[in-house]
């Protein structure tokens, strides 16, 4: 089960962990071998709430205040793609089907 990832508004996905900081907005990537951050992405989450999930070939974080989907390849940790979103769009999640 992901509800306790969930909660903690973090992600797992190839190979990582994907924790957002919201101190500095920057989404770092934990190597979950080495347990060493592999990467600092220099956008960060939405808020608090957290917005973070990942899918089959790509990562999905709310920034901008919730307002924007942004696609993340986890092959070069940089964002491929951004979707409008309207506005108090916290939380990213994909159905089973698409996880």
């Amino acid at each position: 089960s992901r509800s306790w990832l969930q909660a903690l508004r973090v992600a797992v996905g190839f190979g990582s962990l994907w924790v957002p900081n919201c101190g500095d907005l920057t989404l770092s990537r934990v190597d979950l071998k080495e347990h060493k951050v592999t990467a600092t992405i220099p956008y960060g989450p939405a808020n608090s709430e957290g917005g973070l999930v990942a899918s089959k070939d790509s990562l999905w974080m709310l920034t901008d205040g919730g307002t924007t989907l942004m696609r993340i390849d986890p092959t070069s940790n940089r964002p491929v793609a951004t979707l409008r979103m309207p506005d108090g769009s916290y939380v990213a999640e994909l159905g089973e089907d698409q996880a």
